[in-house]
């Protein structure tokens, strides 16, 4: 359960809009004499806010606590089994006790761990609203001073990076709704540079959110 796919994190919601412009406010309520098209691969940019500290250590911070607090009960539970599993046939009653202690932890070990992913999903999709909001905010300031009336979200290429399905194709299809553009308009570098984070290099052991219960159920295995 540790491991929500790069494709799924970024493809909810945010794949499927990629087709939808920015419109960048400098251009006027009315129709603008001229177009002006950009790009901003916002994908990439998401992706690369989601690792810097500021995003990614409240969600290492949520993990490990909730592996602690996850960890406690299943020792709990494997004490409680252990125990049951020594009662002798005479010790019918302390049996039944232990049993059904057991069962009570047990379900207190499923609640818990079904809570903390809710709340580890909840504070990344938080963190991926408000990300993609700063570089919405971003690439209008940039697009505006560069004298564009419109900025248009589109990954380039057309290279996929996730194949295992048709879905995955689908959203990395849907990621570049434009098929060509001139180098020059593309707004990513800039982008980056106008929001001020360090890029921190890509770890297979973090896709920007991962749901905090992969440390055995404690459930009777």
């Amino acid at each position: 359960m540790w491991r929500i796919g790069r494709a799924a994190m970024v493809g909810t919601g945010l794949a499927v809009a990629l087709g939808v412009l920015f419109m960048v406010t400098g251009a006027g309520s009315g129709r603008a004499n001229e177009s002006r098209l950009a790009t901003v691969d916002v994908i990439t940019l998401l992706q690369e806010m989601l690792r810097t500290p500021e995003y990614f250590d409240p969600r290492e911070e949520s993990k490990t606590r909730s592996e602690g607090e996850l960890k406690q009960l299943e020792n709990e539970v494997r004490r409680l089994d252990g125990e049951l599993r020594l009662v002798t046939p005479e010790e019918r009653a302390r049996g039944q006790q232990l049993y059904n202690d057991l069962q009570a932890k047990q379900r207190q070990y499923q609640q818990l761990a079904e809570q903390r992913v809710r709340e580890f999903q909840s504070l990344s999709g938080e963190q991926a609203a408000e990300a993609y909001a700063r570089i919405h905010a971003a690439a209008t300031r940039v697009g505006m001073r560069e004298g564009y009336t419109h900025v248009l979200m589109s990954r380039p290429g057309a290279a996929l990076e996730e194949t295992d399905t048709i879905t995955m194709v689908t959203q990395g299809i849907l990621a570049r709704p434009v098929l060509m553009f001139p180098e020059a308009d593309d707004l990513t570098d800039r982008v980056r540079q106008e929001l001020g984070y360090e890029v921190v290099p890509a770890d297979s052991s973090d896709d920007g959110g991962a749901d905090p219960a992969d440390s055995g159920s404690g459930e009777g295995g």
